[in-house]
């Protein structure tokens, strides 16, 4: 194998190693048998919300005023606050 081939497999082990680990340990929520990790439940939460958000912003002046490009930028981060502002709330183990 070449040696830059090697090295990255050796660095994506290392790091995957411990990501593997921490799945493992994942807190899980019971909904009729099936376990479903609560990572999802904030993710579908924020999505909840971010929907209705983004075309509140979409139909405002200072939306249109930011662009396609800032729009999505500004979404996909409220996403991601509202999911991990829930998963502080709701899950806090």
């Amino acid at each position: 194998m070449r040696k830059e081939l090697r090295a990255g497999l050796m660095c994506l082990a290392f790091v995957a190693q411990p990501l593997r680990a921490l799945a493992d340990t994942a807190p899980s929520i019971s909904v009729l048998g099936a376990f479903f990790p609560d990572w999802m439940f904030c993710g579908l939460g924020s999505l909840l919300v971010t929907v209705p958000l983004a075309q509140v912003l979409a139909g405002s002046a200072w939306g249109q005023a930011l662009g396609a490009r800032w729009r999505l930028a500004l979404n996909i981060a409220a996403f991601a606050l509202l999911a991990m502002v829930g998963w502080l709330l709701w899950f806090k183990n």
